[in-house]
């Protein structure tokens, strides 16, 4: 099986949903607000995720529809794959060069806020572990496809500010990502998925927030928990993105209008529905209906353009702009302009005292940068020629931090390794982990260790550390230590205990990948189910999800029937085991079983096994 078919089940959000399970805790609910705009004012984009075959069809209609497309979100396999794939280079090259902005995904796994703790890869779940494995993820991503990835998708967020009240450790945390992204990628688009409406606190944590994901159903009709929060009423548009999934033709324009009192810069309505609404996209009638409900019918003006723009301040690191408000303005947003590219956006409901203000961080001292910020409004109209302000950062103080000692490799394992360095306070702000000589992590200043997974296997993996200090400077990179990664046959010991009551499969992984499976052929036929690996499997166990092929078919169409207490991983890392109830089988007295791992590493799969009932 392809990491193209792979993707296909990639949401276990979703899957799990349909389970009834629970994610990250409910945002609390206040009152709904009026929408600062008229409905039919407030211009749209649609923004899609794709979670499709590159070999699919669609991919031309996502091209086609150009700039209409605010972003596409691509997904290869739960992220962006163990290599660079041909195939999904030809579609996304093709869908960025149609002006469609190509969003990379990320799981962030609720940054081990939620409740049951997620897990990374490498089975850690504390928040450091998880930004280790999004920050490797974002930089393969560009690694992979290069200038074609216009930005990241992060899902799995959270939707409180923190773990307790007056706490915004985990918007911080978010906000600390989208500024990874922002720095070594100018002009890349974050967007965050809580898929729920957030506190204010998260305003700046990503440039789009997804602040609905659900069915349509429920998003005509909200409850008091999924009604947008009064501060999305008067926030720029293009801060929001909902997404509403089984909303047939009918419904189209009643959610459309929905989406714009919501006051929602950008949407996708897809008629496909749960256990995986984004293994589709609309057909060309629906989508076509859907960019033309998007558009705003009550186009406007430019608003009135931005004076007094002015540095207010400057670090050698950082430079803030300023300016003032203007009574009257139609402005729901400024874009801030660096150097000629779009880097971020102010809403209108963020002014203060002295009217608004943005800060461009990561500069390089003593370094010239030219900034512009354009108004625009609900409508989409942006003033054509702002004014540009050049700004020069002043020179560093001071010295350059010493270079990080104690550097040290731990826990080497099949494909990952625990980094140890002695951390240093002295004016140090960040670490960079630099893995085979790139600069991959951005680490803060108080962690000092760093699991590290998706290395090569049978290769020798090198690392340093440089300390970057609040004076811009950075240190001479560490002393370089190397690890030499093992190479495992990636699963062995296969069994199958096919009881009177319980069927258990056991096997040891001993790579990290993105997905566990266990293919079950139920009725020792190859004619029904999906083929895969010699067998025609009824059934296929995914990481924790069991789910059936429904309708027995060979396409990639699984309906999840139970939320497995598992995988449980032994404490030695690799050693899985899944319990099924036998009755699940129905008459069957023979399974015949596949083991397969895919995802950060090449595909692996064990020949069959078959097992008859005791």
């Amino acid at each position: 099986m392809s990491k193209s078919t792979l993707l296909r089940v990639s949401l276990a959000a979703a899957a799990i949903a349909a389970l009834g399970a629970a994610g990250a805790a409910p945002a609390q609910a206040e009152p709904g607000a009026a929408p600062a705009h008229p409905d039919a004012a407030v211009s749209q984009h649609l923004a899609a995720a794709a979670y499709i075959s590159p070999t699919d069809p669609a991919w031309s209609q996502i091209a086609a529809t150009g700039s209409a497309l605010g972003f596409v979100v691509a997904n290869v396999s739960n992220g962006p794959g163990s290599a660079e794939d041909d195939a999904w280079k030809a579609v996304i090259d093709n869908a960025h060069a149609h002006g469609v902005k190509v969003l990379g995904y990320v799981d962030t796994g609720y940054l081990g806020g939620s409740d049951p703790v997620r897990t990374t890869r490498l089975g850690d779940t504390d928040a450091t572990a998880w930004t280790v494995q999004a920050e490797q993820d974002v930089a393969r991503w560009y690694s992979f496809y290069g200038a074609s990835i216009d930005g990241i998708f992060f899902d799995d967020g959270m939707n409180t500010c923190g773990p307790t009240a007056g706490s915004t450790l985990y918007s911080d945390d978010y906000r600390a990502l989208t500024q990874f992204v922002h720095t070594r990628h100018l002009g890349a688009l974050s967007v965050l998925n809580p898929g729920i409406s957030v506190p204010q606190c998260y305003e700046d944590s990503a440039d789009v927030l997804a602040t609905f994901e659900g069915p349509a159903s429920s998003y005509l009709d909200p409850t008091p928990d999924l009604a947008p929060l009064p501060w999305q009423a008067t926030a720029d548009p293009t801060k929001f993105w909902n997404i509403v999934y089984g909303a047939d033709q009918t419904q189209l324009a009643a959610v459309m209008a929905q989406s714009k009192r919501d006051n929602a810069g950008y949407v996708y309505a897809t008629a496909d529905d749960l256990p995986n609404p984004y293994d589709t996209i609309p057909d060309p009638a629906y989508w076509s209906q859907e960019i033309a409900l998007a558009a705003a019918t009550s186009p406007s003006p430019a608003p009135a353009p931005v004076v007094g723009l002015a540095a207010r301040s400057r670090t050698s690191t950082s430079a803030t702009l300023g300016w003032p408000t203007r009574p009257g303005s139609s402005a729901v947003g400024y874009d801030v302009l660096q150097n000629g590219v779009e880097v971020a956006s102010v809403g209108a409901d963020e002014s203060g005292t002295s009217g608004y203000a943005y800060t461009a961080t990561g500069l390089r001292p003593g370094t010239t940068y030219r900034f512009a910020v354009r108004a625009r409004n609900a409508s989409g109209a942006v003033e054509p020629a702002p004014r540009t302000i050049s700004v020069t950062t002043r020179p560093a103080i001071g010295a350059a931090p010493t270079p990080p000692s104690g550097v040290t490799v731990a826990d080497i394992g099949a494909g990952s390794a625990v980094l140890n360095w002695a951390a240093d306070a002295r004016g140090v702000v960040a670490y960079h982990v630099l893995i085979d000589g790139v600069d991959t992590l951005t680490l803060p200043a108080d962690v000092s260790s760093a699991h590290i997974g998706g290395l090569a296997l049978g290769a020798d993996a090198t690392f340093a550390v440089i300390a970057s200090g609040a004076n811009g400077l950075a240190s001479e990179p560490s002393a370089t230590v190397t690890a030499s990664i093992p190479s495992p046959t990636p699963i062995t010991s296969p069994t199958v205990d096919f009881g009177a009551d319980t069927t258990t499969f056991a096997a040891d992984f001993n790579v990290a990948f993105s997905f566990d499976h266990v293919f079950i052929d139920a009725d020792s036929s190859t004619a029904t189910g999906y083929q895969f690996g010699g067998v025609g499997a009824e059934f296929m166990i995914e990481n924790s999800i069991l789910y059936q092929d429904v309708p027995d078919t060979n396409s990639w169409s699984w309906t999840p029937v139970a939320l497995l207490q598992g995988p449980l991983v032994s404490s030695s890392g690799g050693h899985l085991v899944w319990q099924v109830p036998s009755s699940l089988f129905g008459a069957s007295t023979r399974l015949t079983v596949v083991f397969d791992g895919a995802g950060t590493y090449p595909e692996y799969t064990l020949a069959p096994i078959t097992a008859a009932k005791q």
